[in-house]
């Protein structure tokens, strides 16, 4: 099993991408910079779709 803490980027050359393991369960937290084109946060999504459900 595994999920994602998915948070608005609020600085702006702060960038988290972790991933861990505990007790069997793959944890993965990503900031995203909503203050970009929709196209760009759109393609980012699907990047961290495409990624959780490989």
């Amino acid at each position: 099993m595994s999920g994602i803490l998915l948070y608005a980027q609020t600085e702006k050359e702060r960038r988290m991408r972790e991933t861990w393991n505990e007790l069997g369960h793959e944890f993965h937290c990503r900031t995203l910079d909503l203050n970009r084109e929709f196209r760009e946060i759109a393609a980012e999504l699907d990047e961290i779709a495409s990624f959780m459900y490989e």
